[in-house]
């Protein structure tokens, strides 16, 4: 455990750090006031991993994971817990592959940002995202915070039997993918069996996501897997004047997306001033 109790800090690693955990393991960062900078490092390429070979894998920022051996000598080892705890401050978060509430493995994530106007940038698995059979959460509350999710995969998306989760609430708040695609997966998207959630609560936003999104669900597996293991993403927001640049979302809208319940597929998408949200039985 790191606690740091007062200050403005600079955390500065390339990978393996700021709330860390690996099977069997808890590790957690703790900060309880400061204007604070998480970096790990993706300039100086030395701990590349599978998704792209362009960035560094962080395993940083609230991550747990596991080691994954079915595909190399089958000798798999479940995840740990990550957290990184921040209660005050207005902060940045900078990360390559894998960080910021996300999990692997069986791993289980966690970034918690109390308050603060922050800035975060992700390139692939973060934000809240997860794969393989793990979960990843951030939370944010109170606070006008800019996203760049760079490539794909996150602010609430998981992969293969596993469950993500972005809950942001209170503030003015603008998501953005700066170097995506149109194969990219986000906010509150879930692919192959796992259970995605995006939520913002109250404020006024603005979103210009990339590719499928917004409550986006897709499988490649069917039969017993589809039945037994559905595919769920949700995004909803509550509250405020919200803008969207690009994907189906719409001010005080409602939308499916990639929704086929014959295949077990459940995409969601829901804009909406206040109150409850409401789901009919199909």
């Amino acid at each position: 455990m790191l606690l740091d109790r007062a200050g403005d800090d600079a955390y500065n690693t390339v990978y393996y750090a700021q709330g860390y955990g690996f099977s069997g393991g808890c590790g957690l960062l703790m900060d309880i006031a400061g204007d604070d900078r998480y970096i790990a490092d993706d300039t100086d390429l030395v701990h590349i991993g599978d998704e792209t070979p362009k960035h560094n894998e962080s395993d940083a920022q609230g991550y747990g994971a596991g080691r994954r051996g079915d595909h190399t000598d089958g000798h798999n080892m479940s995840g740990g817990l990550g957290i990184l705890d921040d209660l005050d401050g207005d902060d940045f978060y900078s990360a390559g592959v894998f960080a910021q509430g996300s999990g692997y493995w069986f791993g289980y994530g966690v970034l918690n940002d109390e308050r603060g106007d922050d800035r975060y940038r992700g390139v692939f698995f973060n934000l809240g995202a997860s794969a393989h059979f793990a979960i990843g959460v951030l939370f944010d509350n109170e606070g006008n915070d800019q996203s760049d999710l760079v490539m794909t995969l996150g602010f609430g998306t998981a992969h293969d039997g596993s469950a993500a989760f972005y809950i942001d609430v209170d503030g003015d708040d603008v998501y953005t993918m700066s170097a995506a695609d149109e194969r990219a997966v986000s906010l509150g998207s879930s692919l192959n069996n796992s259970f995605s959630l995006f939520a913002n609560i109250r404020g006024n936003d603005r979103y210009a996501p990339v590719g499928n999104t917004m409550g986006y669900s897709m499988a490649r597996r069917g039969g017993e897997w589809a039945q037994y293991g559905p595919t769920t993403g949700l995004f909803f927001d509550i509250g405020g004047s919200d803008e969207y640049l690009a994907g189906p979302g719409s001010e005080n809208g409602s939308w499916k997306e990639h929704h086929d319940v014959g295949r077990g597929l459940y995409g969601f998408g829901i804009d909406t001033d206040a109150g409850l949200i409401r789901f009919e039985r199909e």
